[in-house]
């Protein structure tokens, strides 16, 4: 079965798969362990990026963790988060994205946003342009921008946990839905995440190339889809692997609450 999507008249592509489910975060306790083999892909990238869609039911000053790489040796530790934060001097929500490099953290927010709607939010660093660049994109649309921020740092650490939906410690729960993360090993650009971000209910699938987004599938390194109804495994349809597994104080229920 073919679909011709939105905007894309005449392009037809096979329905391999459809966003219909979501993982329901209670801001309590649930979490999902990548466990510490996402280092490999993370630690000194000279490029990268991540795309999710996100639902938040509520924030915190501190932050609700969607996704975030940590170390446990003092000294060595976030190389990149994704929160939804809550301003303690006005009553608004960002979404934030810390990344680490030689030169310190850079930390980008976007534009104010609003509980119980679906965000598209994609992060990008390019290590080659302006002394390193660090943008982020908020449905669709380029939000924020820093420049000569470094190379990506590489920690000496060999427990480097990735999670979703909290910290390596298992602090700053984030409360609310997860409908898909991906990543990969190179810079997207705007015209690409344009496309990924146009198309939810029968979002592009990123294993191939369609409309602008037509060059980055031999660098998608991570996909969870999160299309799964049952069970505690988010399987990892990117090259890396990484199936995300149950935290040790709880999962998060699958939700039809969908894109």
């Amino acid at each position: 079965m073919s679909f011709i999507l939105p905007g894309m008249l005449g392009v037809a592509r096979k329905a391999q798969y459809s966003s219909n489910y979501s993982l329901d975060f209670d801001g309590v306790d649930d979490y999902v362990t990548l466990g510490t083999s996402m280092k490999s892909i993370l630690d000194g990238a000279t490029n990268f990026s991540f795309e999710t869609w996100i639902k938040a039911d509520s924030g915190t000053s501190s932050g609700g963790m969607i996704f975030q790489q940590e170390n446990t040796d003092a000294g060595d530790y976030a190389h990149t988060r994704v929160s939804f934060v809550e301003s303690s001097a006005d009553p608004f929500y960002k979404l934030e994205n810390i990344f680490r490099t030689t030169s310190g953290v850079s930390n980008l927010r976007t534009a104010v946003l609003s509980l119980g709607t679906w965000h598209h939010f994609v992060g990008t660093f390019d290590g080659s342009a302006s002394g390193g660049t660090h943008k982020i994109y908020l449905n669709g649309t380029l939000d924020n921008t820093a420049t000569g921020i470094g190379t990506a740092f590489a920690t000496s650490s060999t427990n480097a946990n990735a999670r979703f939906g909290t910290t390596y410690i298992t602090t700053r729960p984030f409360d609310g839905h997860i409908a898909e993360f991906r990543m990969w090993d190179s810079t997207l650009d705007a015209d690409a995440i344009t496309s990924l971000y146009n198309n939810p209910g029968i979002p592009i699938d990123p294993r191939e190339n369609l409309a602008n987004y037509d060059s980055w599938t031999g660098n998608l390194v991570g996909f969870w889809p999160m299309e799964t109804d049952s069970g505690d495994t988010v399987v990892d349809l990117g090259s890396g692997g990484n199936d995300g597994t149950k935290g040790a104080t709880g999962f998060p229920a699958w939700s039809t609450d969908s894109i």
